[in-house]
């Protein structure tokens, strides 16, 4: 009676070795790629939150001031921590106002602008100050 030998291989063969190599580098890539998009994502949204704190400082600064002394630079003094996650954005506040009713309404346009990722953002924030005579 002649025996015959019975191999018994463990582990992985090489072809498996590097199919799952080439599986896991798909998937690091994919969550990579994920991972980025929601940092810039979240980074645009603090930027906006910044400049929304911004323009509504603005407004209640400018309703606390006299009709007649609301003009472009009266909200220059607002400065806003601008630096996060090694950028450095700044934020311009522009105010354009319109009479509604002369001497008593005017229509008064809180505009905060920033720059980020190279595109220009804006936000207008419009509201009505009455002169309380």
């Amino acid at each position: 009676m002649v025996q015959t030998a019975k191999t018994c291989e463990k582990g992985f063969t090489l072809i498996e070795v590097l199919v799952a190599i080439v599986i896991l580098s798909f998937i690091s890539i994919a969550s990579f790629s994920f991972m980025t998009n929601a940092y810039e994502n979240e980074t645009r949204s603090i930027a906006r939150i910044k400049a929304l704190q911004l323009a509504f400082s603005c407004s209640e600064y400018l309703q606390s001031l006299d009709f007649d002394a609301i003009s472009e630079n009266s909200c220059d003094f607002l400065e806003v921590d601008n630096t996060f996650r090694k950028f450095n954005i700044s934020f311009n506040i522009n105010i354009l106002q319109k009479d509604v009713i002369p001497n008593e309404v005017k229509l008064v346009d809180v505009i905060v602008k920033w720059n980020l990722y190279g595109k220009n953002n804006e936000y207008v924030l419009k509201m009505l100050v009455n002169n309380d005579v």
